[in-house]
C-alpha cells in the first residue's frame, strides 16, 4: 500500500498541484483506492464483496473515481468539454493500457480542477467512501456502465418527481418543437431588426423564451399542449430560476 500511496502522491503532480482541493482529494482518494482493495460487506445486501486483485485494481480505481463525479452532475463526461477525453474515447479505450490509465488520470485531474467548491465539502467524502456505492462498483465485473445508468435514472426521477417513462415521454414529444422553436429564435437573432413582440398573453408566461416566436411555432392547440407540459415538468426544475 505505502508504494500505491508513493505513486500517486508523487507523480500525479497535476492532481496535488490544485490546492488545497487536490490535495484532499487526493487523500480521498487513496482512502476508496484501499476499500476497493480490501472489500467489505455490501449494506444493502449483507453479502460480503471481495476486494479487487491487483492486476485489476489500477485502472478500476480510475474509473470509480471518474464515476463518482459523474453521478453527482447526472452528466456524460464530455459535458466538461474535455479535450482528449470523450464518451467515445471511455468506451473505446482498453483500461488495461497506458493510453486508457492516461485518459482515466487527466479526466479526473481536470474533474477536481473544475469542482473545488464540491472537493471541499463534507458530502464529496461521503460520496466518494460511500460503502454501497463503493463496494457495488466492485461487484460490478466490467466498467460499472450497469450501476450508472440505474443511479442516473434513479436521481432523474427524484428530479422530476416522474417515472422515466413519463419523463422519456414528455422529452420525446416535445422534441421536435423545441427543434423548431430554437431554429426559429436563431434565425431571428441573426436579423438587423428587433423581434417583435406577441400580443397574446398566453405566450408570454414562458419566461426565457421569445413569446412572438412562440406565437408562431405552437399554432396549434396540440403543439402548445405539449409544450406546457415540458415546460411546466421537466424544463422548471431545469432551471429553477425559471
Amino acid at each position: 500500500m505505502e508504494q500505491e500511496q508513493a505513486f500517486i502522491g508523487r507523480k500525479w503532480k497535476d492532481l496535488l498541484a490544485i490546492k488545497p482541493s487536490g490535495e484532499r482529494a487526493n487523500g480521498i482518494f487513496l482512502r476508496a483506492k484501499e476499500m476497493m482493495k480490501t472489500g467489505g460487506v455490501l449494506p444493502s445486501t449483507s453479502v460480503h464483496i471481495a476486494g479487487l486483485d491487483s492486476n485489476v485494481i489500477n485502472h478500476r480505481y480510475l474509473g470509480y473515481l471518474v464515476y463518482i463525479f459523474m453521478i453527482k452532475y447526472e452528466v456524460n463526461i464530455d459535458h466538461y468539454d474535455l479535450v482528449e477525453f470523450s464518451r467515445k474515447q471511455l468506451a473505446e479505450s482498453n483500461m488495461n493500457n497506458i493510453k486508457g490509465v492516461a485518459l482515466f488520470r487527466k479526466a479526473i485531474v481536470i474533474l477536481v480542477e473544475k469542482n473545488q467548491d464540491y472537493v471541499m465539502t463534507d458530502a464529496f467524502e461521503r460520496d466518494a467512501l460511500d460503502p454501497e456505492r463503493l463496494l457495488a462498483y466492485v461487484a460490478e465485473k466490467r466498467t460499472g456502465k450497469a450501476l450508472l445508468s440505474k443511479e442516473t435514472a434513479k436521481n432523474r426521477e427524484m428530479k422530476y418527481g416522474l417515472s422515466s417513462e413519463e419523463i422519456d415521454r414528455i422529452q420525446a414529444a416535445a422534441r421536435p418543437i423545441l427543434t423548431e422553436v430554437n431554429r426559429k429564435h436563431g434565425y431571428e437573432k441573426m436579423k438587423s431588426k428587433p423581434i417583435l413582440k406577441s400580443r397574446s398573453d398566453v405566450f408570454e408566461r414562458f419566461l426565457g423564451y421569445n413569446a412572438y416566436i412562440l406565437e408562431i411555432c405552437l399554432d396549434t392547440t396540440e403543439k402548445l399542449r405539449v409544450f406546457e407540459e415540458w415546460y411546466d415538468k421537466i424544463h422548471k426544475k431545469d432551471d429553477p430560476e425559471n
